[in-house]
């Protein structure tokens, strides 16, 4: 994994001084855990381990803290230097880090995560909306680290979106701003009507897709790529791409941001899946923001994560 170093002033230590923040990016099928160096504004390891979807959060929480500890001693560190944790997790969180539900986690449903996470670690904890924490990262130290108004589009496992209005998240009044993946077709895509979007585009649903085609398992982003060289992609990849754009006009026409930050697995497709959505928009809206990729890949959200811990942390400590 390359490092992404800080590229905005002050830096990390001018504003928190030393030692460390213990991120977690919990995902529909993994987790990963990075110990970041506050010092050298870097993450400096990284673990991943399966997402226990059927079991209590509290499974999670001890796997969580258990790695975190494993990756401060396998970089001989010392555990009284870590000082705050953030998780970025599915769902809909609120502003104390209560978890009000996680999609496909089926047990986590009004969980105080974050008061959890910090009894375990005996440091403070963030606990953020994981499309949300993907965006503050992006403002942080990715593409849009010059935008006030702009929206990260998470393609993964689910179907997500983190808004940024006026240099704010924008959360909503229930914590459930930017759920795209609950938009229903209404006759104007592919399929039956009524179905969630999420349903139809997550990455198990794409990769499952493309099996059927090719008789070859692919990753969601390698069988969008694939279209290019293999017809039988190509119906595959417009339909994907005609989804996409449900969520795209949606976001276009309620927030006008300056760009569309694109994450997640599906995303890793690039220009082969923003080329065909930014067709799809063409003569139907008058402003068609940026389409981009994320700068930060599958660790946005782990970024993200890290971000809230620091948040946590005294500015200019002694």
């Amino acid at each position: 994994m390359a490092a992404v170093r800080l590229t905005t002033r002050p830096s990390d230590e001018e504003q928190y001084g030393h030692g460390l923040v213990v991120g977690g990016d919990v995902g529909g099928t993994k987790t990963a855990v990075g110990l970041y160096d506050i010092g050298a504004g870097e993450l400096v390891s990284v673990a991943r381990f399966p997402t226990p979807t059927e079991e209590a959060p509290s499974v999670l929480v001890e796997r969580f803290a258990a790695t975190a500890e494993a990756l401060i001693a396998g970089a001989s560190r010392e555990r009284s230097e870590l000082r705050a944790t953030g998780l970025a997790v599915p769902g809909l969180v609120d502003r104390r880090g209560r978890v009000i539900c996680a999609g496909k986690l089926r047990q986590w449903r009004d969980v105080v995560l974050s008061e959890m996470v910090t009894e375990r670690l005996g440091v403070n904890t963030s606990v953020e909306q994981d499309a949300n924490a993907a965006a503050l990262a992006e403002r942080w130290r990715g593409v849009a680290a010059a935008m006030s108004d702009f929206v990260f589009l998470a393609l993964g496992t689910g179907v997500g979106a983190g808004v940024v209005v006026d240099g704010k998240l924008l959360r909503g009044a229930h914590a459930a701003a930017g759920e795209l993946g609950d938009l229903r077709e209404l006759g104007c895509a592919p399929g039956p009507a009524g179905i969630k979007l999420g349903d139809r585009i997550g990455g198990k649903v794409i990769a499952a897709h493309a099996n059927v085609l090719v008789s070859e398992a692919l990753a969601p982003a390698e069988a969008l790529a694939g279209a290019a060289r293999d017809p039988r992609l190509e119906e595959l990849a417009d339909e994907v791409a005609e989804l996409v754009s449900i969520a795209v006009f949606a976001i276009v026409t309620v927030v006008d941001p300056e760009a569309i930050v694109f994450g997640g697995g599906t995303a890793e497709a690039g220009d082969v899946l923003l080329r065909r959505v930014h067709a799809q928009l063409e003569g139907h809206v008058c402003a068609i923001p940026h389409l981009v990729v994320s700068a930060l890949g599958e660790d946005a959200q782990l970024y993200g994560a890290v971000y809230g811990g620091l948040s946590l942390l005294e500015r200019a400590p002694g």
